[in-house]
């Protein structure tokens, strides 16, 4: 699939700098209305059917079974996934009794979300794209139909979040998790976003996260009896992959801080230095230091992954604030000259990043 990722990005990257190539809203809107189209058709006309045992071609079956049945509590009995998903499963078979659908259905729902969770918050919208395709989290998408779903969910509700709606936060939670029980961790991002972003704050953030990464194979125990699921499973991957996405967090988290701890907070997500540290809204021509904390959680939880997988997969839900505080650091701590070369070297490490993960992943279309 390496090279089918080079040809998007190419297309997007072309895109952005010939027929988007300025920066009014519309035309940001119309570049990832383009990027989210191609990306949502290299994902919804794969071959689900190869690669029989696949986590792609048992979420297929998953939805075939669901067309056949007559039953919502038969199909809910018999099936093990989490309940809320069985339930959107069997909705949707009723209105579309199509297996590919809900390949269809996964993607939009998710590209869409995210791609609106960057137009929202990064002005940077290229790197953005790329830092979504390329930092790991377009490649779960691929594959992890629950969580991805879940992921998008905890998106939107990130924004009722910043908006203090707490009864809406809490449901939009409690319907990820009803999909995804990992879903349950994104409830400490309603205390997270109320906190002040001090420098005493991120010390004390660090420090939590180092303390949680001693007693993190205590929690799992508990939520293993609790979910009557075995979620320590044990990192088999590249290590040198994972190193590169807590590289560039500590980078990006040392510059916020060294920003912070310079300029007392000034411009950290608006001009008034009170508001840009404690006020509820985000402003995505600063840095938004209200999601400091959430990029340091979630890396955090990235560099236990190699005490158990499922700590990877919960620093998901985190990572799309990476790739709306990198462009954001480059754009207001560096001079004109720095940006552009800065934003070229970030812009070639993405594509070579995305083709290096994705080279080895098969692809093959229903066409």
């Amino acid at each position: 699939m390496g090279i089918i990722f080079l040809i998007v990005v190419i297309l997007i990257v072309l895109a952005r700098y010939t027929l988007f190539s300025d920066y009014s809203e519309y035309s940001q809107k119309k570049f990832l209305i383009f990027s989210g189209v191609i990306i949502i058709l290299l994902f919804s006309i794969r071959n689900a059917e190869i690669e029989l045992g696949s986590d792609l071609n048992n979420y297929y079956r998953l939805y075939c079974r669901a067309i056949e049945s007559t039953s919502l509590t038969v199909f809910l009995d018999i099936n093990p996934f989490e309940k809320g998903y069985l339930v959107l499963n069997w909705l949707l078979s009723r209105i579309i009794k199509w297996p590919q659908f809900i390949l269809f259905f996964q993607s939009a729902f998710c590209i869409s979300v995210t791609l609106r969770f960057i137009y929202k918050y990064s002005q940077n919208l290229l790197i953005s794209v790329l830092g979504f395709m390329s930092l790991g989290l377009m490649q779960f998408y691929l594959t992890g139909f629950r969580q991805s779903i879940a992921i998008a969910i905890c998106l939107i509700a990130l924004e009722f979040a910043e908006k203090r709606k707490i009864v809406k936060f809490i449901l939009l939670v409690t319907l990820a998790t009803s999909i995804h029980q990992t879903s349950i961790i994104f409830a400490i991002v309603y205390i997270l976003m109320k906190i002040p972003v001090t420098k005493f704050s991120v010390i004390i953030e660090l420090f939590a996260v180092l303390i949680l990464a001693q007693i993190v194979p205590n929690l799992i125990v508990i939520g293993n009896d609790i979910f009557e699921k075995e979620y320590a499973g044990i990192f088999t991957g590249n290590s040198m992959g994972g190193l590169i996405n807590l590289f560039i967090s500590a980078v990006v988290l040392g510059l916020m801080y060294l920003r912070l701890y310079l300029n007392k907070g000034k411009n950290a997500s608006i001009k008034n230095k009170i508001l840009c540290r404690k006020g509820p809204k985000i402003n995505k021509y600063y840095i938004n230091y209200k999601l400091m904390p959430l990029l340091i959680l979630g890396t955090g939880f990235y560099a236990m992954r190699y005490q158990a997988l499922v700590l990877e997969r919960i620093s998901l839900y985190f990572t799309p604030t990476l790739f709306i505080l990198l462009p954001q650091v480059i754009d207001v701590m560096f001079e004109e000259k720095s940006k552009k070369i800065l934003r070229i070297i970030i812009l070639v490490g993405m594509i070579f990043l995305g083709y290096w993960r994705l080279r080895g992943f098969p692809y093959q279309t229903i066409l």
